[in-house]
């Protein structure tokens, strides 16, 4: 309980464990908490703990200090050579950087000039007189909900946390082949009825399923729902169900926990066959059965045809090369696309800031300062969101009315809204 209140402590003190957010969540008045109090109180109740843990076990605190040096040196002569390098590009000593710099993707600089520039990198950085308002209220960022809501749902109440675990295994907000996870997870409580987990030679096992629930406990709050944020909580669950079926009291019990957990298995074999049939023109070319060629066009026919435009506009019109991305698998067929793909806009927050004024004239003349040379977008973007009137509903209408718009004389090379794709070249 100490360490986990001291780790809360630790989450709150990075904005990871939000009170004010999970309040407004549940809607319990607390929006205003400040995040340093909530720190406060974790800490202090978890210094409080620790302290009458040691008092009680005095003679395990040198071998558990040692243990802990133990994993910290073991996981800092891991991470040290990639931190290090990471550091080394970066030229800092001050923080420790989990990602190399990016050197190819261009900075558009839609709020003026970034103050670490690389001397090798592009920036596109609008004018004076087509300064963006950072301050806009539509430059205030919606894509994080918007996305988030696809996967956990826009419940609200405490019973949008509390069954999320339930809701995930039961794809009851979002089914896919991304999200398809094991009806054998809702077994995992039924380890506290297990007579073995409660004996002492079963300490390992509560071990185990404490430590699972708390990672469960932490992909709620952090992870949102989003399944594989969570996957440090499945090793966990699968060692509890096999504990289930091995150190069951009698034949029945092993009988009943084998028979559900083999369903189970059964359930996700068939997901994975509908995957492979639904997507069997991404998996048939790694196994070899096709060409690159036959699985871009199985994909989208259009790909091909875009890229070469895209190529072209890339390599002849070098003040405004820059590919403009709203979803799409185009990054995976445009060549160097870290350097073709200027802005990639998934939920249209980019575009929204750039429309403050809501002048299409003023928009496209921001666009073409900032290196855009062609758009493309999938014309499904607005589907991941299940509120007809909701933001994303709106921003998509809002983007399709400034295409249409005749004052901004863009080209229309492909609509195709049945493959989901639109491809537009800037005047």
């Amino acid at each position: 309980p100490a360490s986990i209140l001291l780790v809360c402590a630790f989450f709150t003190k990075q904005g990871l464990l939000n009170i004010p957010r999970i309040a407004e969540k549940v809607q319990w008045g607390w929006e205003n908490a400040s995040p340093f109090i909530v720190m406060s109180v974790f800490a202090l109740f978890g210094l409080i703990l620790l302290a009458v843990a040691v008092y009680k076990a005095k003679s395990r605190v040198k071998e558990t200090i040692l243990v802990l040096l133990i994993f910290v040196f073991g996981f800092s002569t891991m991470v040290f050579p990639w931190v290090g390098h990471n550091n080394i590009l970066h030229k800092s000593v001050s923080r420790f950087h989990l990602k190399a710099p990016n050197k190819l993707t261009p900075y558009i600089a839609q709020f003026g000039e970034f103050p670490h520039l690389y001397k090798y990198e592009k920036a596109y950085v609008l004018p004076p007189e087509l300064a963006v308002d950072q301050s806009h209220e539509h430059c205030i960022a919606s894509a994080g909900k918007e996305e988030l809501d696809r996967y956990w749902g826009n419940h609200v109440g405490w019973g949008h946390y509390f069954f999320l675990p339930w809701r995930s295994v039961m794809n009851l907000d979002h089914m896919g082949y991304y999200v398809t996870t094991q009806f054998g997870m809702v077994l995992f409580p039924l380890l506290l009825l297990l007579p073995y987990f409660w004996r002492k030679q079963g300490r390992w096992l509560r071990y185990i399923w404490g430590g699972t629930l708390f990672l469960v406990f932490q992909w709620v709050l952090f992870a949102n729902g989003v399944p594989w944020y969570g996957i440090g909580m499945f090793l966990g669950l699968a060692l509890c169900l096999e504990a289930l079926y091995a150190r069951a009291p009698d034949m029945f019990s092993r009988t009943v926990a084998g028979f559900f957990i083999t369903i189970g298995l059964l359930m996700c074999l068939g997901m994975r066959y509908w995957q492979y049939d639904t997507q069997r023109n991404m998996f048939e070319y790694p196994l070899g059965k096709i060409s690159a060629e036959t699985l871009r066009e199985r994909t989208i026919p259009y790909y091909d045809d875009i890229t070469d435009i895209v190529m072209q506009i890339y390599n002849q019109q070098p003040e405004r090369p820059l590919l403009y991305r709203i979803g799409t698998f185009m990054p995976y067929f445009v060549p160097r696309n870290l350097e073709v793909i200027g802005v990639t806009d998934h939920q249209l927050d980019f575009f929204n800031c750039l429309y403050q004024d809501r002048d299409n004239v003023k928009t496209m003349q921001r666009m073409r300062a900032l290196g855009i040379g062609s758009i493309v977008f999938d014309t499904n973007t607005a589907t991941i969101e299940k509120d007809p009137n909701g933001s994303l509903h709106k921003k998509v209408q809002m983007f399709a009315d400034f295409l249409n718009s005749p004052e901004t004389e863009i080209k229309m090379i492909i609509n195709d809204p049945d493959a989901g794709i639109i491809y537009l070249v800037l005047p």
